[in-house]
């Protein structure tokens, strides 16, 4: 409980130098940065998506967090946080489309960096594969939260 309040205290405590800055540094914050609640409430329903399928998983396979730490390094190559998206050469190009991860970053650079909006048709394609994301999470963790107790 403690890790939770101490980073929103960070979240709070740093937002508004950072905003500070954006203005005094920059143009202004541009009219397109209104869309980053939008991509993030697709960010938090991955997470919860993400999370509900895995502590469901945990419960049943004790390994899961070994795969989790596989994946999550995988993820880093996969996902591109550290080059842009059009270094990818053409033939592995599909590999960031079908990962929602990196249509949120792609997202997420058109908004703060480009100041434009996200492509159409990719965001549709990440807001679908998000929302679907957290329902089935939700539904395996509804459907397997009774059966916990005796897992456990």
């Amino acid at each position: 409980m403690r890790d939770r309040k101490s980073a929103g205290h960070a979240c709070e405590r740093w937002a508004f130098p950072v905003l500070v800055l954006f203005i005094l540094l920059g143009d202004g914050i541009p009219l397109t940065a209104l869309a980053l609640p939008v991509i993030l409430l697709f960010q938090v329903l991955l997470t919860l998506g993400l999370g509900f399928m895995l502590c469901s998983a945990n419960v049943y396979f004790r390994d899961v967090h070994l795969f989790v730490n596989v994946a999550t390094l995988l993820g880093w190559y996969l996902t591109p946080v550290f080059y842009q998206a059009r270094a990818v050469p053409d033939g592995f190009d599909w590999v960031l489309q079908i990962n929602p991860m990196a249509q949120l970053l792609t997202a997420y650079r058109a908004v703060l960096f480009d100041g434009r909006l996200p492509d159409a048709r990719s965001f549709l394609i990440l807001a679908t594969a998000c929302v679907a994301i957290f329902f089935v999470g939700l539904s395996i963790y509804r459907r397997k939260s009774p059966l916990f107790v005796d897992e456990l």
